[in-house]
């Protein structure tokens, strides 16, 4: 298992990786906009997806709650969905930590 702050931490570079790479794309879009999208930077969501398959493996993560939270949820800025419902309790799932949290009881129950 790892430490909430290196998840954090993880979590947090893998944010900041896939923004600038958004950044890049379009950038790269706008300069050369006669040619079909390049996605230059896509060339590193394989090392992303290693790096979330290996998170899920470590949380026993069956459900796919990281890639969830990181794709659907938006890294958690998504303000409509801040919460998950399972077996009729409502999760929170706003802050990397939310996901933590629940990561950990679930491999407890």
């Amino acid at each position: 298992m790892i430490e909430l702050k290196e998840f954090e931490r993880i979590l947090s570079d893998i944010q900041q990786y896939t923004e600038i790479g958004n950044a890049v794309d379009r950038l790269v879009e706008q300069v050369c906009s006669d040619f079909p999208p390049v996605n230059l930077f896509g060339l590193a969501q394989q090392h992303i997806s290693n790096t979330l398959g290996l998170l899920r493996h470590i949380f026993n993560d069956k459900s796919d709650w990281i890639a969830y939270w990181v794709w659907e949820l938006d890294f958690g800025d998504r303000d409509e969905l801040t919460a998950v419902t399972e077996n009729g309790k409502e999760i929170p799932l706003k802050t990397t930590k939310d996901l933590y949290t629940m990561l950990i009881k679930a491999g407890v129950e």
